[in-house]
Formats: C-alpha cells, structure tokens, sequence
C-alpha cells in the first residue's frame, strides 16, 4: 500500500500497549488505587534495512511504553502499581523474554 493504514508492526504495536493498559488496570482495581484515567502508548523505530537484505541492523533497537494517567494517589503508589504491570503484563513478559516460538509452513497441493 501506500502506508497510510497501520500495517504489521502497528498491530504489535497496539496489542502491547492494550495489554499493558489492561494489566495496570486490572492490578490498579486489585490494589484498590484510585485511577481516573490512563492512556498508554507505545513507540518504536523501525530499520527495514535488514528486512530487505541491504545490512544486519537490528530491525528494531528497543519500544518504549508511555503510560499517562489521572490519579490523586501518592507518587509511591502510582510508582507501585506501574512496577507491577511492568512485572504481570503477559506482552512485556514476550518482549524482555526469550519464549519459544515455533514456525510451520504448509504447502498446499502437494503431498
């Protein structure tokens, strides 16, 4: 396309930032901690170089995780509840974590 709609990266992009959103929440409502609001956005820089076989770049360097929200909590509490979404959210764990992954290809037609 033309790159005006999200494409694959986006959409990893977007089931990070939704999850963390839904982890802080989640362990915010556990916690009792009073949150008003909460935007979460996450950020990358994308080198397709390596994608397209011009270098050995890495494809991507690092994502960053801005999470901004409303709360009448103390820093420490605010502080508490962000370490342990950062420590529960099942995509950070597969982002800081080597996990098995598994590839098939399935050739159809032939036998």
């Amino acid at each position: 396309g033309n790159g005006t709609r999200p494409g694959p990266m986006h959409y990893c992009l977007f089931g990070l930032a939704s999850c963390y959103a839904a982890t802080f929440a989640t362990v915010a409502a556990m916690e009792d901690f009073s949150l008003d609001g909460l935007k979460v956005i996450a950020e990358n820089r994308i080198d397709f170089s390596r994608v397209l076989g011009l270098s050995d770049n890495l494809p991507i360097e690092g994502v960053k995780i801005t999470a901004v929200l409303k709360s009448d909590a103390p820093e420490s509490e605010i502080r508490k509840i962000e370490k342990l979404a950062q420590e529960r959210c099942p995509v950070v764990f597969c982002l800081r974590n080597p996990i098995q992954l598994e590839t098939e290809l399935v050739v159809q037609g032939r036998e």
